[in-house]
């Protein structure tokens, strides 16, 4: 969205914007309670964007005051109770959990082929079928070969031939039974069928082609060269890799959210971790470790091979008192916010629980609707008549209120939404 500043009675004004840089100033030295009347540029600032998000996910109305002055302004913000969350972000691929390459184990030549690709099948259902005129003479034979054996042997045995050619008649016997038990499968395997329920994605056989058998049926779709691949189109997962760092605070069962980056995807679905390997990949020496995110349920609108953000939830609390986490100075050990009293910017030390990307639970030093100060960058450009403040929302359509100096020393305002 494009921020716009009209100035009362003017024509719409548009102009780029630059976030200048902020210098550091440490409050280290200042104590507990002490009354900060000068806006210094105290500590490094969020980019606006981010800030902005901050307030949007926090759901309250921000009034952001424009100056033309060298100093920094600052975005109010009621304490209040919601959810912090901690979370591991990393990318990855949708892919079926269940696929199946599926070839002929015998050769000959295609005589029938009565499905098509895109089309559902249930296991056991025929998809092609090769000739089984010399499949069934190979069976004839087999036969043949092994009522001679039979035969051979018996007629050993009754004259009282020796141990070692027993022996090899019943060898033989045993070889002939194994050929025609080789031959009649060989028949049974002239119908290909449907391992898994599941859609045809590959089809590469058709009436008259010849196939060589002993390609391995069945396995992980994904080869390039199977004959029929098969995949569940209803169950996904998102196989991801995440750093060292992140690893150790996954465990199987956090819960995930996955934004795929297919146009005509879905926009948000849920998943949760299934599988988290021990054993690291290492690559160019920085070691990472595979994780699978299955996702929940049968969404509409996924497609295999689509890559996904995802973001996997490790710790969470719910109905706590929270503050952006940009409103948060760390000083050593010891946390403040810069609360508002009486009009003044009051340093004031605070307890942290669980520190979220967005926002921070306080355990102690606030009370339920105070209000804290979160300061926010200068803009070099873009404001009419000099520099001013500018923010924008991260979503869920708070408005923002901006004041600042017009030209000749005017004012001009405009309420800005991001919502639908």
């Amino acid at each position: 969205m494009t921020e716009e500043l009209r100035p009362r009675g003017t024509d719409l004004v548009t102009q780029p914007v630059r976030v200048a840089a902020v210098q550091d100033v440490p409050y280290s030295s200042l104590p507990p309670g002490a009354k900060v009347r000068r806006r210094r540029p105290w500590y490094r600032r969020k980019r606006l964007l981010a800030l902005a998000a901050v307030a949007a996910a926090a759901g309250v109305a921000v009034v952001l005051v424009l100056t033309g002055s060298a100093s920094p302004s600052y975005v109010t913000v009621t304490v209040g109770y919601g959810s912090v969350d901690q979370t591991v972000t990393a990318s990855g691929t949708l892919q079926p959990v269940t696929s199946d390459d599926v070839d002929f184990q015998v050769s000959g030549t295609v005589d029938s082929v009565p499905v098509r690709e895109g089309q559902a099948v249930t296991p056991g259902q025929t998809l092609a079928t090769v000739g089984t005129q010399s499949l069934a003479l190979d069976v004839q034979e087999a036969e043949a070969d092994l009522a001679g054996a039979r035969a051979t042997l018996s007629s050993d045995e009754s004259s009282g031939a020796s141990s070692s050619t027993v022996e090899s008649d019943e060898a033989q016997v045993s070889s002939d039974q194994l050929a025609l038990a080789q031959a009649e499968d060989d028949v049974d395997e002239a119908t290909l069928t449907a391992p898994i329920s599941g859609t045809i994605t590959t089809l590469d056989l058709a009436v008259g082609q010849s196939v060589s058998g002993g390609s391995g049926a069945g396995g992980d779709a994904g080869s390039g060269s199977a004959e029929v691949v098969i995949e569940n189109l209803k169950q996904f997962e998102v196989s991801a890799s995440v750093s060292a760092g992140s690893a150790g605070s996954l465990k199987v069962g956090d819960q995930a959210t996955i934004t795929p980056s297919s146009s005509g995807a879905a926009p948000v679905v849920f998943g949760t971790v299934t599988s988290l390997s021990t054993v690291p990949t290492v690559s160019s020496g920085v070691a990472s470790f595979p994780v699978v995110i299955t996702v929940t349920g049968s969404p509409s609108g996924l497609y295999a091979g689509t890559s996904a953000n995802l973001s996997i939830v490790t710790d969470e609390v719910d109905n706590v008192l929270v503050v952006p986490t940009a409103a948060v100075i760390q000083t050593g050990p010891t946390s403040y916010v810069e609360q508002l009293v009486d009009g003044h910017q009051v340093l004031t030390p605070v307890t942290t629980g669980l520190v979220g990307g967005s926002q921070t639970q306080i355990t102690s030093g606030l009370r339920n609707g105070a209000q804290v100060a979160m300061h926010v960058a200068k803009l070099s450009t873009g404001v009419p008549g000099g520099g001013g403040f500018i923010s924008k929302l991260g979503g869920g359509g708070v408005p923002v209120k901006i004041i600042a100096p017009g030209a000749g020393g005017g004012a001009f305002s405009q309420q800005i939404s991001n919502g639908p």
